[in-house]
């Protein structure tokens, strides 16, 4: 796959044992408009520095990730529509980067978006909510920019920061979750500005365990702080 281009729209891709979609080596192939279901690992895998755009895809049921992008992978990836029963959203990894933007990110089994390993991908303007775990987890030195997205409804905390992990957090709507709208713990670090929090069961803003981030010009209101 090595620089290579091209257009794939309207296709179907099914039950593939491994990437329904595979970009690496520069690749850089507009992706649009089809559906990637019910692989047995990513739907779409982007790594060793391949680029894509990745636009109005539908992308769900499959086993890992809708979207993985590992060493120096870095998509375009807007509007798409990332979901389903057995998989994660999106996952930044071992350098990992894109742009991920305007993307409907929802009922997913793991996180909405993962990011470890000194990723540092765009995460702006998605609606990310109803999943099973957290909205956003970031973790192991994970990175990256988290801006204006809607973080909704999701069964753990919206935004959750661990292991050294450093996220800027701004001018995002974190509202309804099960748990707090922002964890950040284990040493975890990053700036919070400008977002708004509320309606949550636990607390807006929970910070344990060593984690020291800047939170600066966030409104918090209406958390219900129920726990248990």
């Amino acid at each position: 796959c090595s620089s290579a281009g091209g257009v794939l729209k309207y296709n179907e891709l099914f039950q593939n044992g491994g990437a329904a979609i595979s970009l690496c080596e520069k690749a850089d192939p507009l992706v649009a408009c089809n559906v990637v279901r019910d692989g047995e690992d990513a739907g779409i895998l982007v790594y060793d520095d391949a680029l894509g755009r990745l636009e109005g895809n539908n992308i769900h049921s499959n086993r890992t990730y809708g979207i993985a992008t590992l060493r120096g992978g870095a998509p375009r990836a807007h509007a798409n529509w990332i979901h389903g029963r057995r998989q994660g959203g999106v996952l930044c990894d071992e350098g990992g980067a894109g742009d991920f933007a305007r993307n409907e990110i929802e009922s997913n089994a793991k996180s909405g978006v993962t990011l470890r390993g000194m990723c540092r991908p765009r995460i702006r303007d998605n609606r990310i909510h109803n999943g099973r775990d957290a909205g956003i987890h970031a973790m192991l030195l994970g990175g990256g920019l988290v801006e204006g997205n809607d973080i909704f409804s999701n069964a753990h905390a919206g935004i959750a920061v661990e292991t050294g992990a450093a996220l800027f957090v701004r001018r995002n709507r974190i509202h309804d979750g099960l748990q707090s709208g922002l964890f950040f713990f284990e040493n975890a670090l990053g700036e919070v500005r400008e977002n708004e929090i509320w309606g949550n069961k636990e607390a807006g803003l929970q910070i344990t365990e060593g984690a020291e981030p800047l939170v600066q010009s966030n409104v918090f209101r209406q958390q219900s702080n129920e726990k248990g």
